[in-house]
């Protein structure tokens, strides 16, 4: 697997989420209709779209009831922000990598899950497309396909968001700086013109 984001590029990580400015928003249209997409596409009753800070899995985006912030380390899909390969379970209760997962005292009844993370960059690994069920399942290679299709369009919404806020934050700056240029030339004038009037006396 290739590896998408390590412990040393986690400060990088939650800088690009911030920079995205979409954790604690309100659910909007285009990312309803994703997650929407995904759910019939793996034909499960609950799917949502993810994001992770420092401490919160914040969800933006869901279908099927969810809670809409969990501790980040009660999450199944932990495996999707090391690697750049989508996590499928067939069956969790079946796999022994999970049999003391907190998820599974959350939900007694999850069966199947799968992840695919939500990349920026190309090694920033902010938040995750998830698809799951109560009961067990299996993903076709065309199901898969088709999500991670999905997976790359919520990519694209995030990137533009987080290029608009950037440019916002650019305007402001500029619009600071000629404040401050416009206040320092004013002060410059006032403080210039007693010497000139004292000099053509």
């Amino acid at each position: 697997m290739t590896p998408v984001v390590s412990l040393e590029r986690e400060a990088d990580r939650l800088e690009a989420l911030r920079a995205c400015a979409i954790i604690d928003t309100q659910p909007e249209a285009d990312f309803d209709d994703l997650v929407a997409v995904a759910s019939v596409i793996a034909d499960v009753p609950h799917a949502c779209i993810a994001f992770v800070d420092e401490t919160r899995w914040w969800v933006k985006a869901w279908v099927g009831q969810t809670a809409r912030e969990v501790s980040r380390a009660s999450v199944l899909c932990a495996e999707s922000f090391t690697t750049a390969e989508p996590m499928v379970v067939d069956d969790v209760r079946a796999d022994p990598r999970f049999a003391l997962h907190p998820a599974l005292e959350g939900d007694p009844q999850l069966r199947f899950y799968a992840a695919l993370p939500l990349v920026l960059d190309g090694c920033l690994a902010v938040g995750a497309l998830c698809v799951s069920d109560r009961k067990p399942r299996s993903l076709r290679p065309s199901q898969l396909a088709a999500l991670q299709r999905v997976a790359r369009q919520i990519v694209r919404l995030v990137s533009f968001r987080r290029h608009a806020t950037t440019l916002a934050e650019a305007h402001e700056a500029l619009a600071i700086g000629e404040a401050q240029y416009r206040l320092l030339a004013d002060t410059a004038t006032a403080t210039i013109r007693p010497f000139r009037a004292v000099r053509q006396r």
